[in-house]
């Protein structure tokens, strides 16, 4: 078990090696393989953004939007899903990749590398990198955090990233977070993110509750955010999926408020997000799944994007 997580923590730290020192002054969008134009364009300094009253960050689309199952013990005997036959290892891997259009003419992409250790405690530790080409520039990003149960009902989680690049990504982003597992499948909790953009430090304050019933979840999620005296703005969330199996899901999430958006000239400005992501993950054979999400999101009147993200997760 020690040498199996000193590889995957030799695997993570090379990877991230290598995209930490491939730091072009630009280029084309991500979270999956890496997209890169032929030739790099001029490097782009992102605009100071002038007093605008704005705000809040949602969720990222794709890689935050996947429901997450309340650990077992959360669960009465009349809602733990059917089995499927595929028992859960304690290590976990996925690599994939996305693509997005948008209405502007502008084409995205990404490539990303995650790793999770599940332990007999509960606790999970959990890191990915990704390399993504928003509009003309590339953003390395690494990420990691843990979940920590306090007792039965009480866990922390705590979630830390950094960007070498962040030209379209924040410099650092910071998440704290308790949860609360009640009984008959209710769950809830609170947590705020600190994200500091090149241009906006920015903190959110979110709260989620959640019902679990048979092979069932919904979830709901409410944001607010501050920007550094600039006024707040609030957003909301809904989460809905189905279990079939140990792990297996699909499901829909629909999200609708004021976020901090990058334009594709990389200014900073206040605009009015609307999402609907239709994803899941399916167990292909007892150690290979894949992971899929497919979505539409519209950013006021600046423009809409299409978006399809497939993974291959394997376990051992």
């Amino acid at each position: 078990m020690i040498v199996k997580y000193f590889l995957l923590s030799a695997c993570l730290m090379t990877q991230l090696n290598v995209w930490a020192a491939d730091t072009p002054t630009a280029v084309s969008e991500p979270t999956n393989p890496a997209i890169t134009p032929e030739k790099p364009a001029p490097a782009i300094k992102p605009a100071v953004i002038e007093e605008v009253e704005v705000e809040l960050e949602l969720p990222a689309a794709f890689t935050e939007a996947q429901p997450i199952p309340l650990p077992a013990k959360s669960l009465d005997s009349t809602t733990t899903p059917a089995k499927s036959g595929v028992k859960i290892l304690p290590y976990q891997v996925e690599l994939g990749g996305n693509f997005s259009k948008l209405s502007n003419g502008y084409t995205d992409g990404s490539a990303y590398f995650s790793a999770e250790m599940k332990l007999e405690s509960r606790n999970n530790i959990y890191a990915s990198i990704r390399r993504e080409n928003h509009y003309a520039a590339i953003d390395n990003e690494a990420m990691g955090g843990f979940y920590q149960p306090i007792d039965e009902q009480f866990a922390l989680v705590a979630e830390m990233s950094v960007s070498p690049t962040h030209y379209v990504l924040p410099l650092r982003s910071m998440l704290g977070q308790i949860d609360f597992l009640g009984k008959n499948g209710w769950g809830a909790n609170v947590g705020l993110r600190h994200t500091e953009y090149n241009a906006a430090l920015i903190n959110v304050l979110s709260a989620s509750i959640e019902r679990s019933w048979e092979n069932y979840r919904v979830a709901y999620s409410h944001f607010q955010g501050f920007w550094s005296g600039h006024g707040s703005t609030s957003s909301g969330q809904v989460q809905a999926a189905k279990y079939y199996g140990d792990s297996n899901w699909y499901g829909i999430n629909f999200s609708s408020g004021s976020e901090l958006d990058t334009l594709p000239n990389l200014f900073m400005a206040s605009t009015n997000v609307r999402t609907l992501i239709v994803n899941g993950r399916h167990w292909l054979k007892p150690n290979l799944a894949l992971a899929y999400a497919i979505g539409n999101s519209r950013h006021g009147n600046y423009y809409s994007r299409n978006g399809l993200q497939l993974g291959l997760r394997h376990q051992f």
